[in-house]
């Protein structure tokens, strides 16, 4: 009998002209989908290769241009990294900014490989996610186009686990970046 009340519940709000849909929309911009799939990729190579520490440093912009993007983007990845139910260790930010600036690498604003391989080793890292961002912008100085490449190196083998590279079209498929690209 409860079966037979939700179809007559059904076919009297038919009648009257009421529809019923259950719709699942995903509002989140492709920037968004994009860094989680990313996230994700990272966490199963890194587990696959048995690595248990990962830090993720500020990206660099291809055109050297100091904005908050770069940290902004590394910010994301961590969050979505973190987000991910894993055995790694994610190395905190402030840390790695210390034992980078002890070392002398923050001075010099950008993290070439060989050094980041060889001074990772030294801290007990046993991967670091490296990018770098282009954010191209119409006449009017308005971000257009986000261009994101990520590498997972493997510190212990100085190979990499895992390279990405994401191209992103229009301002409002990365809102949550523009803010800090203008």
């Amino acid at each position: 009998m409860k079966g037979c009340l939700s179809v007559y519940i059904i076919i009297a709000a038919m009648a009257v002209g009421v529809i019923i849909v259950s719709v699942t929309a995903d509002y989140r911009s492709e920037y968004l989908k994009s860094s989680e799939i990313i996230a994700k990729t990272i966490v199963a190579r890194m587990e696959m290769s048995g690595l248990k520490r990962l830090a993720i440093v500020d990206f660099n912009s291809v055109d050297n241009i100091a904005s908050g993007a770069g940290r902004f983007l590394a910010d994301r990845l961590i969050a979505d990294v973190t987000a991910v139910p894993m055995s790694i260790q994610v190395i905190n930010r402030k840390k790695m900014d210390q034992i980078f600036e002890e070392i002398g690498l923050k001075e010099v604003g950008v993290l070439d490989r060989e050094t980041v391989i060889e001074q990772g080793n030294m801290i007990g890292i046993d991967a670091i996610v490296l990018g770098t961002y282009k954010v191209t912008k119409n006449v009017w100085g308005t971000p257009t186009n986000l261009s994101l490449s990520i590498e997972l190196i493997n510190l212990e083998k100085g190979v990499t686990a895992y390279a990405n590279t994401i191209n992103i079209v229009g301002k409002h498929s990365f809102p949550e970046v523009v803010p800090y690209c203008e």
